[in-house]
């Protein structure tokens, strides 16, 4: 089993593998921070793209290349796919800090904007 071979995009999963492994170097080097920021990167892109392979924008009208994290994150736990607790895991205070918007510069588009 390879590494993110669930995305079917060959150059989403390569950037994917990409920040996968800097993320171990991240961690190797203690660079704590950076490494929080790279994987929620790597979360947030995962989230969306499952969102939009499944056609959720059809489902719910609602298009999660549009969406923050927060929002994918509600997504997801809506759609089944995150449990409460595993939503539940990026809260502080009530409220997830999210912010930036997929097309953001340091964020992922989905295979279709490859």
């Amino acid at each position: 089993m390879d590494l993110f071979d669930f995305i079917r995009h060959d150059k989403f999963r390569a950037c994917l593998k990409n920040d996968y492994q800097e993320l171990g170097q991240l961690m190797e080097g203690g660079c704590w921070k950076a490494a929080h920021v790279v994987a929620g990167s790597i979360v947030e892109a995962v989230l969306i793209e499952y969102l939009v392979a499944s056609d959720y924008k059809k489902r719910a009208g609602k298009d999660p290349l549009t969406m923050d994290l927060s929002a994918a994150i509600d997504a997801c736990r809506d759609e089944g796919v995150l449990s409460e607790k595993s939503a539940g895991l990026g809260e502080h205070g009530g409220k997830r800090s999210g912010g930036q918007k997929p097309g953001d510069p340091g964020v992922y588009g989905t295979a279709n904007s490859l």
